[in-house]
C-alpha cells in the first residue's frame, strides 16, 4: 500500500564527513508506517519492507555518497525493516538516471530501489544476513556495471517495463557466483 504521511516530516539527524546516519527519524517514520498499516504484532512485520520516500529537494542522509539505503530498527511490532529513498531524479545520472534508457528519468529509481530491496530479502537487519567476506551485500556486488554479464538492462514485468540492475548469485557459474537478473 502507499500512505502519504504529512503530519511530521522524517528529517534524517545525520553526522560525520559522510553525513552518515546517526539517530535516525527515517527509522521512526517506518514504524509509523508499520502502525498505520496494522503491521503491530511481533513478527508482523517478518517479510515486510517499508520505503520512505522523500521529496523533491529534501536532502537525504548520504546524499552524493550514496543513493539510498536500507535498514532495520527494533520496535514494539519486532524489526522493521526500511529503505530511505530520497528523490532520486534530483540527484540524476550519478544515481541511474538515463543508466539503461535514452532519456530514462526514472531508471534511477527503479536501479536503487530494487537494489535496496534484494538487499533487504537477504540482510534485513545489515550486517546480520548475507554479505561477501569484504562486507558487500548482494546489491553492492553488482552496482552499476554498464556491459557484459550482470549489466542493468529492462526487465518486463506484468506491471511494465523497468531499469534494474543484476544482484549476486552464489549459484550462478557452476556454483562459483556471479553477477545476474532476477524476476521477483
Amino acid at each position: 500500500g502507499v500512505w502519504f504521511d504529512n503530519a511530521s516530516p522524517a528529517v534524517p539527524v545525520t553526522a560525520g564527513l559522510l553525513n552518515v546516519p546517526s539517530v535516525d527519524q527515517m527509522a521512526a517514520e517506518a514504524v509509523r508506517a508499520a502502525a498505520h498499516f496494522g503491521n503491530t504484532a511481533p513478527g508482523s512485520n517478518t517479510q515486510t519492507q517499508y520505503v520512505v520516500a522523500l521529496p523533491s529537494l529534501f536532502l537525504a542522509p548520504g546524499e552524493g555518497y550514496y543513493c539510498a539505503y536500507h535498514s532495520s530498527v527494533s520496535s514494539n511490532y519486532g524489526a522493521v525493516a526500511y529503505t530511505n529513498l530520497p528523490y532520486l531524479t534530483d540527484v540524476g545520472a550519478s544515481c541511474g538516471q538515463d543508466a539503461v534508457n535514452a532519456n530514462g528519468t526514472y531508471d534511477g529509481v527503479s536501479i536503487v530501489e530494487g537494489h535496496e530491496y534484494m538487499e533487504t530479502i537477504t540482510d534485513m537487519r545489515p550486517r546480520t544476513g548475507w554479505t561477501d567476506t569484504g562486507g558487500a551485500e548482494n546489491g553492492d556486488k553488482c552496482a552499476w556495471i554498464y556491459s557484459g554479464q550482470g549489466a542493468m538492462a529492462n526487465l518486463t514485468l506484468s506491471t511494465g517495463t523497468f531499469a534494474v540492475q543484476s544482484t549476486w548469485s552464489n549459484a550462478f557459474n557452476n556454483g562459483d557466483g556471479g553477477c545476474v537478473l532476477h524476476a521477483t
